[in-house]
């Protein structure tokens, strides 16, 4: 177009019958002005096949993987069954539930657990978290990152009776806590995050392994995207230390969608679209249990009220070669 542009110029400098001779408009006074038409229909025509081309991969990305969606909790569910049956490390979870719950996390990709912490146990992690809170309220932040090394009762309640009975059903008595964060949405810190699925993990140091990456640094920690495998043996237990309802941010997650892997940005859109999503509304001292490759996001507060949440991430499975998980907190007390 940049070479009409110039002959467009040439024609309008020089005498007409020169213009012509060098431009080889054969008599055509609008010759540049009719290429640069075609080349921009051509450019707009080629832009709309990329576009529906790639919408439409994205969206046969997501149906591919809807057979092992509806094919894999069934796979699951017996394999949880069979360890908590062969192994008896669930056996007191069971008798709390555990296998709606295990259910639900296998075919939705979570769970909500109303019978958590008592009162007073929530009463007591609170004062546990208090030495954060100053200083995150001071710092203008929502959250505290590296929790499990910086507060006791933070790392005290990844052997809680409830939280291990739970990890320990769906990933084994041999699981172990890898990350905790603190969430704390508030009036001043009423932020919202948009759907997403939680693809890094923590790790000590950085080292070159197929299949790892991209790497990044948060707090100063370095994280890393590992493979699907990795993220699918682990599971997050969210401790709600404040009432949460429809009103102040809850997690909302679409159900049933990390059966599909990790998902590229266009197929995530089309997830997005597809899927009905739920508000995980949970009382004073009840969990959430779900899968990291579960779709989720949080929505700002339309009446903010605190809602203090402890993330904690559990895995139980070694990683490649040189990498070590950056922390590493065992569920016996």
């Amino acid at each position: 177009m940049l070479h009409e542009l110039v002959e467009w110029g040439l024609s309008l400098a020089l005498a007409g019958q020169d213009a012509d001779a060098y431009n080889g408009q054969q008599g055509d006074m609008w010759d540049a002005q009719k290429d640069m038409s075609f080349a921009l229909l051509g450019a707009t025509v080629a832009l709309a096949v990329l576009f529906v081309t790639q919408r439409t991969r994205a969206r046969h990305s997501f149906r591919d993987a809807l057979p092992l969606v509806a094919a894999e909790p069934k796979r699951r569910l017996a394999i949880d069954r069979r360890g908590a049956s062969d192994e008896g490390h669930s056996f007191s979870w069971c008798k709390m539930g555990c296998v709606n719950h295990l259910v639900q996390i296998a075919d939705s990709g979570f769970a909500v657990v109303n019978d958590g912490l008592s009162s007073l146990e929530v009463e007591a992690a609170i004062r546990g978290f208090e030495p954060l809170d100053s200083a995150q309220h001071a710092a203008g932040r929502g959250g505290v990152r590296d929790v499990l090394r910086r507060c006791p009762a933070a790392a005290g309640l990844v052997t809680h009776s409830v939280v291990r009975n739970a990890v320990g059903a769906a990933l084994g008595p041999d699981a172990f806590a890898v990350r905790g964060v603190l969430f704390d949405k508030h009036a001043d810190a009423n932020w919202r995050v948009p759907w997403h699925q939680d693809l890094t993990i923590a790790v000590r140091r950085r080292v070159t392994v197929a299949g790892y990456g991209p790497w990044s640094e948060k707090a100063g920690v370095l994280h890393v995207q590992p493979p699907r495998h990795v993220l699918e043996g682990m599971l997050a237990v969210r401790i709600h230390l404040d009432e949460c309802d429809e009103q102040n941010g809850p997690l909302r997650v679409l159900p049933g969608t990390h059966l599909a892997g990790r998902l590229p940005d266009g197929a995530l859109a089309e997830v997005v679209r597809s899927v009905q999503p739920v508000n995980c509304a949970v009382p004073r001292g009840g969990l959430v249990i779900m899968r990291p490759l579960l779709v989720h996001a949080s929505s700002s507060a339309t009446v903010p009220r605190r809602r203090r949440v402890l993330h904690l991430e559990f895995a139980s499975c070694r990683l490649a070669d040189g990498l070590e998980w950056a922390e590493r907190w065992q569920l016996a007390a």
